[in-house]
């Protein structure tokens, strides 16, 4: 249908699971480089949160639209709730929620 068509719009699925975007990807190229998981794909991300997190910019600012990335999983909840404390968790905090959810 991409041939018919100039574009897709997402908007909220992807915003609820940004996991999704992995999923198109792959399915429009099943050899498109990527993470081959949701935890891969964080841990490559946390480099970039640590650099920001010692900049002083609050966790919750970064992983805004992230909190769909468990969704559907055991443990889904405590990630999100990891990932939208205002109150200074770090991204080790951040990986230890995923990894429960992970497991």
């Amino acid at each position: 249908r991409l041939a018919e068509v100039d574009g897709v719009m997402l908007g909220r699925a992807v915003c609820d699971d940004p996991w999704r975007l992995r999923a198109i990807a792959r399915g429009l190229d099943p050899a498109a480089p990527g993470p081959a998981g949701r935890l891969a794909a964080l841990e490559a991300f946390l480099p970039y949160l640590e650099a920001q997190a010692a900049r002083g910019v609050p966790l919750a600012r970064m992983t805004r639209r992230l909190g769909g990335l468990f969704r559907g999983r055991a443990g889904a909840k405590a990630w999100r709730q990891v990932a939208a404390r205002p109150d200074g968790a770090g991204p080790a905090a951040l990986l230890a929620a995923a990894k429960r959810c992970a497991a």
